[in-house]
C-alpha cells in the first residue's frame, strides 16, 4: 500500500458511519483544506424554516440537569458517582431503543444553544466509562460520533444561519478531539482534518467571537494538529498574519486575537509568559483571557501528566464496570489501522498510515454492535 506523507487531503467528508462499498481509492493531497460543501440531504442540517434547536422536545430536561452536574474539577470517585447517577436514569427515563435515540437528539440540540453544556457532554462521552456504554443497546459515544459527522456536514449553512450554533459545533469537535481516547489509549486522529477545517472557518469571518473560539481551539489542540498536518499549520498561522496586515475591516479586538493565535504558537501551545499573559489580560479583559487559559487547564493534553490524569482516576477507581470483552474487540480492530506508516506523534504516542485510514474502518462501540463500521474518508468535500 502506497505510504502518504502527512498533510490533507480534498473529498467528500471526514466520517461516515455506514457500511460502504470497498473503498480503496486513496485521496490526493492538497496543501489547504475546503469547507464542507452543502449538503441536502434529509441527515443534513435544514435551516430553511428558521427553527432553532430550543423547539426541541423537552421531555428529557431532568437528564439534561444532571449532565450539568459534572465538574471537570471533581476527583475520579466523585466524577464516577456522577456518571454512574446518570446512566442510572438514562435507563430508567428511557423505555427503549428509539427512546434513547431521541433523549441524545434533545441532548445534542441542548449542547449547540449551550456551550457550558457542551462541555459538560464532551467530559460525560470522553470518559473511559463510554468506550463501549449503552443505554438500551444503544452505543452513546458512537451516537456522539454521529453528531459529529452531521454538524461536520451542515457547518456551511449553520454558520449561515445560526453562527452561535455552529460555534458551539466546533467546540464540542475541539473539546472531543482534546480529550477523547480510544480503547487503546489512542486519539482521534482522524478527526484533525475536519479540526483544521473548522479553524479555516472561523478565521475567515473575522468575527470576535469567531476568532476567540479560534485561539482557544488553536490553544487546546494546536501541538497534535502541528504534528499531524505541519503545512496545515503554518498555513493557518500566514493567513493570521495576512489579516493582521491587510484586513482594513478587522477591529482591534480581532487583531488582538490573532495575535495571540501567533503568541501561542511561538510558545509550542503551552502556557504564555506573565508578561505576555498580563499584556493580554489588559487588552481583552480579564474575563476573555480567563476563558482563554481555563480551557487550557480543563481540557489540555499537552504534557503526558495532564493527559493521564483524569484517566487515572477512572482506570484506578472501579465505580463503573467496562466490558473487558468490548476493549479487547475494539483494540483489536484499531491494530489494523496502524500495522505500517506513520504519522508524526501526537501527545498520544499516536501513528497511523493515512494510506489506511483514508479506506480503512475504526469501530468505537460494544461487541454487539461490531457490524456497525465507520469508513474514515477524511476529505471535506470540494
Amino acid at each position: 500500500m502506497q505510504k502518504m506523507s502527512n498533510g490533507v487531503g480534498r473529498g467528500r467528508g471526514w466520517l461516515n458511519l455506514k457500511i460502504h462499498s470497498h473503498n480503496t481509492k486513496n485521496p490526493g493531497l492538497d496543501s489547504s483544506i475546503s469547507p464542507p460543501a452543502v449538503n441536502n440531504s434529509a441527515s443534513s442540517f435544514n435551516m430553511q424554516d428558521n427553527r432553532t434547536f430550543s423547539d426541541a422536545s423537552n421531555g428529557y430536561d431532568d437528564l439534561i440537569s444532571k449532565i450539568r452536574l459534572l465538574n471537570i474539577n471533581d476527583d475520579g470517585i466523585k466524577l464516577n458517582q456522577k456518571i454512574k447517577y446518570i446512566i442510572e436514569h438514562w435507563n430508567e427515563n428511557c423505555r427503549n431503543e428509539m427512546d434513547v435515540e431521541k433523549s441524545f437528539e434533545v441532548i445534542h440540540d441542548a449542547c449547540l444553544e449551550d456551550g457550558d453544556l457542551a462541555t459538560k457532554l464532551v467530559l460525560l462521552i470522553a470518559s473511559r466509562t463510554f468506550l463501549s456504554q449503552e443505554i438500551h443497546q444503544q452505543n452513546i459515544r458512537l451516537m456522539f460520533l454521529r453528531k459529529l459527522q452531521e454538524n461536520f456536514e451542515g457547518s456551511v449553512n449553520l454558520k449561515s444561519a445560526h453562527p452561535n450554533l455552529f460555534r458551539n459545533s466546533v467546540q464540542l469537535m475541539g473539546d472531543f478531539f482534546n480529550k477523547a481516547r480510544l480503547a487503546n489509549g489512542r486519539q482521534f486522529s482522524f478527526m484533525a482534518t475536519p479540526l483544521l477545517s473548522y479553524l479555516d472557518m472561523l478565521l475567515e469571518t473575522g468575527d470576535p467571537l469567531d476568532l476567540k473560539l479560534f485561539v482557544i481551539q488553536f490553544y487546546l489542540n494546536g501541538n497534535c494538529l502541528k504534528q499531524e498536518s505541519p503545512d496545515k499549520v503554518a498555513s493557518i498561522l500566514s493567513k493570521i498574519r495576512l489579516k493582521i496586515c491587510s484586513d482594513k475591516i478587522c477591529t482591534k479586538e480581532a487583531k488582538l486575537w490573532l495575535l495571540l493565535a501567533i503568541e501561542v504558537s511561538d510558545n509550542r501551545f503551552s502556557l504564555l509568559p506573565a508578561d505576555i499573559q498580563k499584556f493580554y489580560q489588559e487588552q481583552l479583559g480579564d474575563h476573555a483571557m480567563a476563558c482563554f487559559q481555563g480551557s487550557h487547564g480543563v481540557l489540555t493534553v499537552q504534557t503526558a501528566d495532564n493527559s493521564k490524569t483524569l484517566d487515572n482516576y477512572q482506570s484506578n477507581v472501579h465505580v463503573l464496570q467496562v466490558s473487558t470483552d468490548s476493549l479487547t474487540d475494539t483494540a483489536c480492530m484499531l491494530n489494523n489501522l496502524s500495522d505500517s506508516g506513520s504519522s508524526a506523534n501526537c501527545s498520544s504516542g499516536f501513528q497511523s498510515d493515512h494510506s489506511k485510514i483514508s479506506s480503512g474502518v475504526i469501530t468505537e462501540n460494544s461487541s454487539n454492535l461490531h457490524n456497525e463500521r465507520a469508513t474514515l474518508n477524511i476529505n471535506p468535500a470540494q
